[in-house]
C-alpha cells in the first residue's frame, strides 16, 4: 500500500444491530465493498435505548417520520423535535446513557466512519490533531452539505453502480472533512475571570451564536452553550450578559420567535407545529411569548402578513433603525439594544 494516503480498513460491520436491537434493518452497505464507511437504513419504533457506546463516529439523517428524540451522554442532555432532514452526530467513544424516541421513525439513515478518516494526514494536514473526541456530540441540527452527502450514499445503496465503492470512499473523505471543519470542538483557552470582566470575546460569541442558530429546533441549555464557549456555566452566563446586555434565556426566546415569524410568513404549517419546530413546550407558551414580545398573536401576525398589512402594536420591537433587535441573524441581533418603539 502506498504511503501517500490513509490506509483503507476492511469493510465495516453492521453497527446498528447491537446499538439499536429493537429497530428493523431495511438496507445496508455491507455487501457493496465500501472500505472507509458503512451505511444502514433503519426503521425505529417508539421506545428507550439505554447504555450504548459508539465504536466508530456515527451520523444519523432522519428521512421519514416526526418525533421527539432525547439523548444523554455523560453530562450532556439533548431533547428536541425530530423532522426529516435533521441530523444527529455521535463521536467515536461516546457513552450514550439514554436514547428515547417518542414516536416511530419509519426511515433513518445511519452512517459510520472509522478513526483513520480523522487523522491529520487524512484530513489534509489542516491542524486537526486526529483525536476523534474533538468532534462535538450534536443532535437535531441541519446541515445541507451533510444531508446531500448522506443522500448520495443512500442513492448508491439503493442502486449500486460500477464504481460505487470509489464514490463511497470519496464521499467518506468529504464527510470527514466537513465534520472536522464545522463540528470539531476547538481547544479551550479558558480565561474565565477576564471573560467575566470584559464579556465574551467576538470569536467565542460568534461560535455560540452559530451553534444556537443551527440548533434552534431542540432544547438548548446554558451548560451546553458554556461547553461551546469553553467556559464554566457560571462564568459563561455572566460573560454572555456582559457582552450582549441580555441573559441567555432572553436571547434564546427572541431568536426562536424570530424563527417563528419566518415560518408563519413562509408556509402553511399550523401554529402548534411551528411552536414545536421552534422548541416551545406548548402552543400556549409559544403564543404567550409571541404576544409578550411583539404585542400581537401568531394567528393575527400571519393574517396581517398574508394581507400585506402589518400595523405595529404598542411595545413592538423594531427591526429597522438604530435600535433594531430582530436582525437577520442571531449574531447581528446582539449589536443592538432592546428598545421598544
Amino acid at each position: 500500500m502506498s504511503s501517500l494516503g490513509p490506509q483503507l480498513e476492511a469493510p465495516l460491520q453492521v453497527h446498528g444491530d447491537a446499538k439499536y436491537p429493537s429497530s428493523q434493518t431495511l438496507m445496508t452497505s455491507r455487501e457493496l465493498g465500501w472500505s472507509n464507511i458503512s451505511a444502514e437504513l433503519r426503521s425505529h419504533p417508539q421506545g428507550i435505548i439505554a447504555d450504548r457506546s459508539a465504536g466508530d463516529t456515527e451520523l444519523m439523517l432522519l428521512l421519514r417520520g416526526r418525533s421527539r428524540i432525547t439523548r444523554e451522554a455523560g453530562a450532556i442532555r439533548q431533547s428536541g423535535g425530530a423532522a426529516p432532514g435533521m441530523l444527529w452526530l455521535s463521536p467515536a467513544g461516546s457513552q450514550e446513557n439514554l436514547i428515547e424516541i417518542s414516536s416511530p421513525l419509519p426511515e433513518a439513515l445511519h452512517v459510520f466512519l472509522p478513526g483513520t478518516l480523522f487523522s491529520s494526514r487524512a484530513a489534509g494536514g489542516d491542524g486537526y490533531d486526529g483525536g476523534i473526541d474533538g468532534l462535538r456530540y450534536e443532535g437535531g441540527f441541519r446541515d445541507p452539505l451533510l444531508e446531500l452527502i448522506l443522500r448520495s450514499l443512500l442513492a448508491e445503496m439503493q442502486a449500486p453502480t460500477r464504481y460505487g465503492a470509489l464514490l463511497a470512499d470519496g464521499l467518506a473523505s468529504t464527510l470527514a472533512a466537513r465534520l472536522i471543519h464545522k463540528y470539531a470542538g476547538p481547544k479551550c483557552d479558558r480565561s474565565p475571570a477576564r471573560s467575566c470582566r470584559r464579556g465574551l470575546d467576538s470569536r467565542r460569541l460568534k461560535r455560540v451564536c452559530e451553534f444556537i442558530d443551527a440548533n434552534l429546533g431542540r432544547e438548548l441549555r446554558v451548560d451546553q452553550l458554556a461547553q461551546v464557549a469553553c467556559l464554566s456555566q457560571y462564568h459563561f452566563a455572566r460573560a454572555f450578559k456582559k457582552a450582549t446586555g441580555h441573559t441567555v434565556h432572553q436571547y434564546l426566546t427572541t431568536v426562536r420567535l424570530e424563527r417563528a415569524k419566518e415560518l408563519l410568513a413562509a408556509d402553511e404549517s399550523s401554529i402548534a407545529d411551528i411552536a414545536f419546530q421552534c422548541s416551545f413546550s406548548s402552543q400556549s407558551n409559544f403564543t404567550k411569548a409571541f404576544v409578550r414580545l411583539l404585542g400581537i398573536s401568531p394567528g393575527r401576525y400571519r393574517r396581517a402578513r398574508a394581507s400585506s398589512v402589518f400595523v405595529r402594536p404598542a411595545g413592538y420591537y423594531t427591526r429597522t433603525g438604530p435600535h433594531r433587535v430582530l436582525g437577520d441573524s442571531a449574531t447581528e441581533m446582539l449589536r443592538y439594544s432592546m428598545t421598544p418603539v
